[in-house]
C-alpha cells in the first residue's frame, strides 16, 4: 500500500467504447445444470465495539480452489497517457451453485 507504481509504455491500438461494447455483447446461455463451483454460506457478522452492529449475510466461497483472490487492474502508458483495461463481457451470476 502506498507504493509508487511504474507503468510500462506499450503500443496499443485505440478503439471506441461503442466498438468494444458491440464486440463483447454475447450474453451467456442459461443452463439448469449445476456448476459445482461455489459453496453458499450464511453467517452473522458483527461490528467490533458496536453492540447493535450485526447483520446476517450470505456469501459464497469456491468449492475446489483457494479462497485467496487477487484483483488486478491492467495498465499501460501511451504517449504519456495512462490507460486501464476493463472487463466488459456480460458474465453469468453464480446462481446455480
Amino acid at each position: 500500500m502506498g507504493e509508487q507504481v511504474q507503468v510500462n509504455e506499450l503500443e496499443i491500438e485505440p478503439s471506441s467504447l461503442k466498438s468494444i461494447l458491440i464486440e463483447t455483447d454475447h450474453p451467456f446461455v442459461p443452463s439448469k445444470a449445476r456448476a459445482n463451483y461455489l459453496q453458499k454460506h450464511r453467517a452473522k457478522f458483527a461490528e467490533n465495539g458496536n453492540a447493535g452492529g450485526t447483520s446476517i449475510l450470505e456469501y459464497v466461497i469456491p468449492d475446489q480452489v483457494s479462497t485467496n483472490t487477487l484483483i488486478i487492474l491492467p495498465t499501460t502508458k501511451l504517449n504519456g497517457e495512462i490507460y486501464v483495461g476493463l472487463e466488459m463481457r456480460k458474465l453469468p451470476v453464480p446462481q446455480l451453485l
